[in-house]
């Protein structure tokens, strides 16, 4: 286990956010010998099952990577070995599973993450063409399942104890990208299954590929609590400590005068607090109280943001979004906009969005990479804490390497320092 996950653990169980305990998994990062599944290299990976010779006996095992082969050429995420899953065009898909540490308990909540993407090229045949390679380059889902044995249609059969505990949304980022997942298992399971499968159900099976590498422990937490989801992997250590103390405020009775003082009052919103503290409470009062009402076409702030022309992979640059200078405290100015966002996918509940920040040129990248990534977290969370699920928004802080212009104006500065909405799925 890595430093930082041992940290989150002793937090957790100190902290007594649930009452049960961190599950782990083993081999976390797919650690192992690079080899394409195939006869000649059956599939060996320490502490994972390959569930294909028991689901689809005649397809080849998953594949470790990266070697090189079916062109892929993608480096790990974490460690040197990652895991490549695929589906086919023929129906069948693969999936790897393993006993868990502990049992995931019946009515507990957990967070888990997990570093997805989406290979480029995954070139292979199929059973129709085996000497012509396809590209597996089409999104799939990931599926996790939890059960009391291990690949839990071992032998064709369906385990009565199986459940579904999450799936993502199909897989369509050409980079490493965290996935965050919250679970609230309604039976108590061993065993844990990743599955990869169609995003279309399987009505028409299609050549696809998820790479898999990163992933975490199951860390216990307070159930309902979206903004838990999103941050738990991503706070530093003081934030992390922050965040349990005002979980126990929140189990504090409430009496009668307190009931009836503002929320203003009851919760000050302070320029140093993090702003996931904002994004909890301001948002949630305007939801509740406010209607938002309907503009005049003249008045959208973002025109590109229109249900009939949006397109997958669609980069939308958020205008009148205003951040304290080096901070990611969000002015109140930019509430107009973000809530045209936020209604938009309210209306709009099939379209998945990644939050992109960047930064001007000049600061270190070290610098850039921070504060960008926490700016497009605080828009995520504003979303959020209004009611938009966390599975529908991602966010990833792109520093300085993505610049509109490359000159070294206050005009350049200022263009390039920006946040961006991208539509990965609508």
């Amino acid at each position: 286990m890595s430093i930082r996950y041992f940290i989150f653990s002793i937090i957790f169980l100190l902290a007594n956010v649930a009452s049960s305990q961190v599950v782990e998994l083993k081999n976390k990062s797919f650690e192992g010998i690079p080899r394409q599944g195939g006869a000649e290299y059956p599939f060996h990976l320490d502490h994972w099952d390959d569930c294909g010779q028991w689901n689809f006996k005649t397809a080849s095992p998953p594949d470790v990577h990266p070697g090189g082969f079916w062109a892929n050429n993608y480096e790990p995420s974490d460690g040197r070995t990652y895991l490549g899953l695929v589906g086919r065009p023929s129906g069948s898909y693969e999936s790897v599973s393993q006993k868990l540490s502990e049992p995931l308990v019946k009515n507990k909540c957990y967070a888990f993450a997990i570093d997805l993407a989406l290979g480029e090229s995954y070139q292979s045949g199929t059973i129709a063409s085996p000497q012509t390679p396809v590209n597996f380059d089409e999104p799939l889902v990931l599926k996790i399942w939890g059960s009391s044995t291990s690949c839990y249609k071992m032998h064709g059969g369906k385990n009565p104890n199986t459940e579904l505990l999450a799936q993502s949304v199909p897989i369509a980022n050409n980079y490493w990208q965290q996935y965050i997942f919250t679970i609230e298992p309604k039976k108590t399971h061993t065993y844990l299954t990743f599955e990869v499968f169609f995003a279309n159900d399987a009505e028409d099976p299609y050549p696809g590929n998820v790479l898999l590498d990163n992933a975490t422990d199951f860390f216990p937490i307070e159930c309902d609590d979206d903004i838990a989801i999103i941050d738990v992997f991503t706070k530093d250590l003081d934030d992390v400590v922050a965040y349990n103390e005002s979980l126990k405020e929140k189990k504090k009775p409430i009496n009668s005068k307190a009931k009836k003082k503002p929320v203003a009052k009851e919760v000050p919103i302070k320029k140093e607090e993090p702003a996931v503290v904002v994004a909890v409470e301001q948002p949630k009062q305007v939801e509740e109280k406010v209607i938002p009402k309907a503009k005049n076409p003249e008045e959208i702030i973002l025109t590109e943001l229109d249900a009939k022309t949006i397109k997958k992979g669609q980069i939308i640059n958020v205008k009148k979004l205003f951040f304290a200078a080096d901070t990611s405290s969000i002015s109140e100015d930019s509430h107009e906009v973000l809530d045209e966002i936020y209604t938009f996918l309210n209306q709009n509940k099939q379209v998945i969005i990644e939050v992109g920040g960047h930064t001007n040129t000049i600061p270190p990248h070290e610098f850039c990479d921070k504060l960008s990534t926490e700016r497009a977290k605080s828009v995520a969370s504003y979303l959020i804490a209004k009611g938009i699920p966390a599975s529908r928004i991602k966010f990833k802080g792109y520093g300085k390497r993505q610049p509109l212009n490359t000159k070294k104006t206050a005009s350049a500065r200022a263009m390039n320092q920006r946040v961006e909405i991208k539509i990965l799925s609508t």
